[in-house]
């Protein structure tokens, strides 16, 4: 997204071409009752998270700026590692699996110079001084919750915690 708006200039138009594709894990709308037998890919796996990330990305490419009057925070992890065994045994892993990591993903926003903390399991990362605008952060997975607060002046601005909603597994 960040080549694409950096290149805004020489391109007219963009789309997302994977709004629904709930077989592959491709989509960001909204689960819907029409899903080709996917729902063991798909229940519990909301990907709406993606739908406010692409209104920031959508924003720059159509003004040139980002926004900076918002504060939020957007989380995303697989519930399980790389190398993890599916319960199915018609579902080997895909192709080039061994190709990424076993991470939990950050992509937060502040108004305001910020302090950002993110937790998966027993892993803590902290950033001080994090600067207006998109920001992202990784951190390696561990079993449990997953969580992440923007701290600002000594005040909590925001934060999420997933409690039982979603734990990394091994």
């Amino acid at each position: 997204m960040e080549q694409i708006i950096a290149m805004r200039n020489k391109v007219d138009m963009v789309e997302i071409i994977s709004w629904n594709d709930y077989g592959e894990s491709h989509y960001i709308g909204p689960i819907r009752a029409d899903q080709p037998n996917s729902q063991g890919w798909t229940n519990g796996m909301d990907h709406q998270g993606w739908l406010s990330i692409i209104k920031l990305y959508s924003t720059a490419f159509k003004t040139g700026r980002y926004p900076s009057n918002t504060d939020s925070i957007t989380l995303w992890s697989r519930p399980h590692p790389k190398g993890a065994t599916a319960t199915a045994p018609s579902n080997p892993r895909p192709s080039g699996w061994q190709n990424t990591d076993d991470n939990l993903y950050a992509f937060i926003t502040v108004q305001a110079t910020s302090t950002i903390t993110i937790t998966s399991g027993s892993n803590t990362a902290t950033w001080s001084y994090v600067y207006p605008g998109v920001n992202k952060f990784s951190l390696g997975s561990a079993p449990g919750a997953i969580s992440a607060k923007i701290t600002r002046n000594g005040q909590t601005i925001k934060q999420y915690n997933s409690g039982s909603a979603f734990q990394y597994t091994k």
